[in-house]
């Protein structure tokens, strides 16, 4: 499969800097009550779509710190564009993307892609959940932009919602990110049934790992920039 993306450029480094203050919609947790989240939110029955996606939501955030949220937070510092993005902290959703505009753009291009592929899925930007156990306002902000990019990954490179397509992507992610919950997740390839799991291993798992390690850090991209830009050649 051909490398669809070559406008996600951006340089990686690492700098240490200063925890920001709490951002709003959020859960100050003690070292030790942090350190249950993983645990609770893997025992406790899912329940309700909302109550599985949230238990999830805490479960990625628990495991993201206190490294690997900031190892991708200081590759948004080493980019222009990061900085940028970290700077404006611009949200993805359905009023901000303007979804009816980006109907009406020609197709190929990544406005339409992305909204085509929201109204095939029946997915809305709005379902996101809102990260609530990162103490540090501007690595919550990280988390949070990861989650609102990640239906453009979907968009971009054609990957259902189905576990399938959702298991290549989070292959992907990982290899890109190195956040821990994307990594895990990949352990849901043992559920696909056999004729998935052969296509996963031959076809799926090597693309993701392949584009992943070889593309720059996507969160450094400014997904609303390009939205009139043709997919191929942006």
């Amino acid at each position: 499969m051909a490398n669809k993306f070559p406008f996600w450029a951006a340089a990686i480094s690492s700098q240490q800097q200063q925890p920001s203050d709490p951002p709003q919609q959020h859960s100050l947790q003690a070292p030790n009550s942090r350190s249950l989240l993983p645990s609770r939110s893997l025992t406790r029955p899912a329940g309700p779509t909302t109550l599985g996606h949230d238990l999830i939501a805490a479960f990625a955030e628990a495991t993201a710190t206190p490294y690997f949220i900031y190892r991708l937070r200081d590759a948004m510092l080493a980019s222009p564009t990061g900085r940028r993005i970290l700077r404006d902290r611009p949200r993805i959703t359905s009023t901000s993307l303007n979804l009816p505009y980006l109907r009406s753009l020609p197709p190929g291009t990544v406005g339409h892609t992305y909204v085509a592929w929201l109204d095939r899925e029946g997915v809305s930007p709005d379902t996101r959940s809102a990260v609530r156990y990162i103490d540090d306002a501007e690595c919550a902000y990280v988390m949070q932009r990861y989650r609102e990019c990640h239906d453009f990954y979907h968009a971009l490179t054609g990957l259902p919602v189905v576990r399938e397509g959702e298991v290549a992507l989070k292959a992907f992610e990982f290899a890109n990110t190195l956040l821990p919950m994307t990594g895990l997740s990949v352990f849901a390839a043992a559920t696909l049934k056999r004729s998935e799991r052969r296509r996963f291993g031959e076809i799926y798992l090597p693309w993701a790992l392949r584009n992943g390690l070889r593309a720059a850090e996507v969160i450094n991209m400014y997904w609303e920039e390009p939205l009139e830009r043709d997919v191929v050649g942006s």
